[in-house]
């Protein structure tokens, strides 16, 4: 996303390019093209060849490389954008009125001003939330921080291995070959564990970087030879159509991207990136005037998109579909042109900001813009929705524990065991188990507990799903759920054991609803099917089998209808039937008659939540505090006469 650093003349052909890959991200973004994001990966690559190859020129022409004057370069150059980019997410997360988005916009805005927004997002976990709320306006930074935290690097190491190697060609291309080797193992490895990581860590994606960087060193600022120009410009083309058919059908959450996939998809980079320098079809093409127009604003176009888009929504403005798009695009095009003429350019240029406001106006541009996200967060209303426990398991436990060891202790001193009083509830102990909705559900059963004796532990989790193991179908497009999402084998045995409950509470459905795949993406399956049923059942009797081990008795709620959020993109989805959630339900019901013993099944949640009521669950999944508090007091009696029986 950066502009022309590193070109020694200009290159029409190369705006171009960046044009070409910024519609593929403004595509992605609009939801018309589910591979869309690999314009990024299109900008790593340009990025990595035009900054290698300003370093070996200067190294060339001078013996040396200024890193004040190049890192001066880069901070004219990104820093004008990234901060009015910053400006503008945080007018619009106010205007989103989303208040998990708008209480972590200060550190979203902080940690996009630091260059550190791809780490900051896989800390705290927002892409979870995300789907229950607005994204992040500063999601999109992920991608600049990655190349800024290159930059820092590529630069300093570059100097080194020029003076190390004495700017021999063969050792550097074979010292970048070895860090792209690195970098590749490690993509390989860290995607087996997690697809964020792999595609927001700075060490997995230097490989794009690399790959444009031995491009650069190869050319050495050479131009090609006649043979070489028409060969480039013959396979450019089909470098292009590879590239254009990946866009079309790879997903992000694909494995094979980590593999193998973004390094063919870098090199099928780099030879287009040959190709549009040369005399050829895509050279003619990626300069023509309005493409060439669309290159230069490229860098703002993709600041200011994101944030943009997020705002202009078919239920805010009443468009949908292709209209929709136009106002999107048309806006983005307008403020990234404004912002090129009268603040990029004039920056870059030094026609403005010279003698001490260079060095004042930096530092206080970053202050701003980072007093503006600060104040998005004192401005933050109080979530509706809280996706905590109110106890820590820690606390929970231990007053369990100290629970356990006085009625042990009770019943060594006494020749009969202690029985409860009039003042003891029939019911000491509750575990709460299942997914995010269970997680807020429990919080009403934790008040619950709390003014009738009773100890809750609310073990509902964050992206737990009964079903997992499969590929999944669902709003976020397709993606693999990882087995025991929910600890059923690794954490509730232990659980079970040292909280002893009397009653388990579980809920799920939520993120059983989704179309999901046995076999790799061949055949879909989903609630009220046959196969899908029969499994599904089977999942239930081993959880309800695990829970009762100890002696508990397992109240396994019907689950509510679930709804699709504000906003959504989704809306007529066919997960947001009624008959899938009723299907589960049934299925809970027929597995606790074969359980005979030990499980009953409650409709209480099912019945208080269809259809949605948004005020119960706003973004039609998740309680607040006040709609927990209704299921969980209708919930109360029946929890206690499992006790008592």
């Amino acid at each position: 996303m950066t502009g022309q650093a590193g070109a020694r003349r200009y290159e029409p052909g190369l705006d171009g390019l960046r044009a070409l890959a910024v519609v593929a991200v403004l595509a992605f973004h609009d939801g018309r093209l589910r591979g869309g994001f690999l314009g990024v990966s299109t900008f790593f690559t340009l990025s990595g060849f035009l900054i290698t190859a300003l370093l070996v020129e200067e190294w060339r022409l001078r013996g040396r490389v200024s890193l004040r004057r190049f890192y001066g370069r880069r901070v004219r150059r990104l820093l004008p954008a990234a901060v009015l980019g910053v400006v503008l997410a945080a007018a619009v997360a106010v205007r989103l009125h989303d208040a998990h988005t708008s209480r972590a916009f200060p550190f979203d805005g902080v940690a996009a001003l630091a260059n550190v927004a791809n780490w900051r997002f896989l800390a705290s976990g927002q892409s979870y939330t995300a789907l229950f709320s607005t994204p992040s306006p500063l999601q999109h930074y992920w991608s600049l921080a990655v190349e800024e935290q290159f930059y820092l690097v590529l630069a300093p190491l570059t100097v080194a291995l020029f003076a190390l190697v004495r700017g021999r060609r063969g050792a550097l291309l074979g010292a970048f070959a070895a860090i792209g080797a690195v970098s590749f193992v490690d993509s390989w490895i860290v995607s087996a564990h997690s697809i964020d990581r792999a595609y927001y860590g700075t060490d997995t994606r230097a490989l794009e970087f690399i790959v444009g960087a031995l491009l650069a060193v190869a050319l050495g600022g050479r131009s090609l030879g006649r043979r070489s120009a028409r060969a480039v410009a013959i396979a450019g083309p089909v470098a292009l159509a590879a590239m254009v058919w990946a866009n079309a059908h790879f997903r992000v959450t694909d494995h094979a991207l980590y593999r193998g996939g973004l390094l063919a998809y870098a090199t099928a980079g780099a030879v287009v990136l040959l190709a549009v320098r040369e005399r050829g079809v895509l050279r003619a093409v990626c300069s023509l005037a309005p493409v060439r127009a669309l290159g230069r604003i490229s860098y703002g176009v993709y600041v200011y998109h994101w944030p943009i888009f997020l705002w202009l929504t078919p239920r805010r403005t009443g468009l949908d579909s292709v209209p929709l798009t136009l106002l999107r695009v048309s806006i983005t095009l307008a403020l990234a042109t404004v912002s090129f003429l009268f603040v990029e350019r004039p920056v870059r240029e030094r026609r403005v900001l010279v003698g001490r406001r260079r060095l004042v106006a930096p530092p206080a541009a970053v202050a701003t813009a980072a007093g503006a996200a600060l104040l998005v967060g004192a401005l933050a209303s109080t979530p509706a929705v809280t996706f905590a426990a109110t106890s820590t398991p820690q606390s929970v436990l231990a007053a369990a524990q100290h629970m356990l060891t006085s009625t042990t202790a009770a019943n060594d001193t006494s020749s009969t065991p202690t029985r409860a009083t009039s003042t003891t509830p029939p019911v000491r102990r509750v575990l709460v188990v299942g997914d995010s909705v269970a997680l807020t559900l429990g919080r009403g059963i934790e008040r619950w507990g709390t003014r009738h004796g009773v100890l809750v532990w609310n073990g509902g989790a964050l992206g737990c799903a009964l079903v997992d193991g499969v590929l999944v179908r669902s709003y976020s497009g397709v993606a693999p759920r990882p087995p025991d999402s929910c600890g059923r084998v690794q954490s509730w045995p232990k659980v079970i054991d040292e909280f002893r409950p009397d009653v388990v509470v579980v809920l799920y459905g939520t993120w059983d609803v989704f179309d999901v795949s046995y076999d790799h993406g061949h055949t879909w399956e989903w609630a009220g099917q046959s196969d899908f049923d029969t499994r599904y059942r089977a999942l239930v009797s081993s959880a309800a089998q695990t829970l009762h081990a100890r002696g508990a008795h397992v109240l396994w709620l019907a689950p509510p209808c679930v709804g699709p959020a504000p906003d959504a993109t989704d809306s007529g989805a066919a997960w947001y039937d009624r008959s899938r959630i009723d299907a589960i339900g049934d299925i809970a019901r027929q597995a606790a008659v074969a359980a005979a013993s030990g499980m009953t099944v409650s409709p209480t949640a099912h019945d208080l939540g269809c259809p949605v009521d948004y005020r119960d669950r706003p973004d039609g999944a998740h309680y607040t505090d006040a709609g927990a508090d209704v299921v969980a007091n209708a919930l109360g009696p029946q929890i206690l006469r499992l006790g008592a029986g």
